[in-house]
């Protein structure tokens, strides 16, 4: 008996052990806790201590990109009803990158100017080039944004187009070029014209995507050639690195779009290519 009796005490006196402690908790937290808190409150603040302030969601989502953060906004997208541009200008073509440094329009100044390319920044008649788009560029007027598409008032210029070719749209840009011997072909200034004339058939012929070396560009790279295309019928090949048009290194926005404002009164083009590693020239008389 003398056993369970002890057992007994022992748990009396752990369970007035535990009700103490519940009644002292609860008297701290009823009567001593708030004059605690009121003292830190009126606590004065130290005057050289750091300010304290709010949490920038938006600046800890750029600097640790968690996706738990409130995203950054994305910039906002030109509005739908923009005005169209006024300027005597009327797009022929753009080559859109994925880069916008590296994009370019064709464009042709009314109602008798000359034709010629433009790149984001440039500038042509006061306006600056905002964004090139697929079928439209975007131009800065006097602090409001302007587009300039293909369709204008006055009537378009013609392009000449020699027989047999097909028209626009199908696949006969170049095919007047022909092979005159080991990397050389004569190309007729017709076909030069009309190709550069449409720009967006271009595109639709192959991938060219700027090409890179030990991180800084060093021309551009052709994929996804289509047979029977202006690519083609010049001797390009998929892989093929554009490096140099007749001398002028293709390793900036600025010498890429110097090289091709001239080729279209180019009598002879010349193409610095590396194809697997290796270089290869080719040569076009533009008759």
């Amino acid at each position: 008996m003398q056993r369970p009796i002890q057992g007994l005490f022992v748990l009396l006196v752990f369970s007035c052990a535990l009700t103490v402690a519940l009644i002292v908790n609860q008297l701290f937290t009823t009567l001593v806790m708030p004059g605690i808190r009121d003292t830190w409150a009126g606590a004065p603040v130290p005057p050289n201590g750091p300010p304290v302030t709010a949490l920038d969601g938006t600046r800890l989502a750029q600097l640790t990109g968690l996706s738990s953060v409130t995203r950054v906004a994305a910039a906002p997208e030109p509005p739908p009803d923009l005005r169209r541009s006024m300027l005597g200008i009327r797009l022929l073509g753009t080559l859109v990158a994925q880069d916008p440094r590296w994009s370019m329009a064709s464009i042709h100044e009314l109602p008798a100017g000359s034709a010629h390319s433009l790149m984001v920044s440039d500038t042509i008649q006061g306006a600056r080039v905002f964004a090139i788009e697929r079928e439209r560029i975007l131009l800065l007027v006097d602090g409001r944004l302007e587009y300039v598409d293909g369709s204008a008032s006055v009537a378009p210029v013609a392009v000449n187009v020699h027989p047999g070719a097909a028209q626009p749209g199908g696949s006969g840009l170049g095919r007047g070029i022909r092979e005159t011997g080991p990397g050389t072909y004569a190309v007729p200034r017709e076909d030069m014209a009309e190709a550069l004339t449409h720009l967006p058939e271009l595109s639709m012929q192959a991938r060219v995507v700027p090409a890179f070396k030990d991180g800084r560009p060093v021309g551009f790279k052709l994929f996804s050639i289509r047979e029977d295309s202006f690519y083609s019928r010049l001797g390009l090949r998929n892989g093929d690195v554009l490096q140099r048009i007749n001398g002028l290194d293709l390793d900036s926005p600025d010498k890429a779009l110097e090289a091709f404002t001239k080729l279209r009164d180019a009598p002879r083009i010349e193409l610095q290519i590396e194809r697997g590693g290796a270089p290869v020239r080719k040569t076009f008389d533009v008759r």
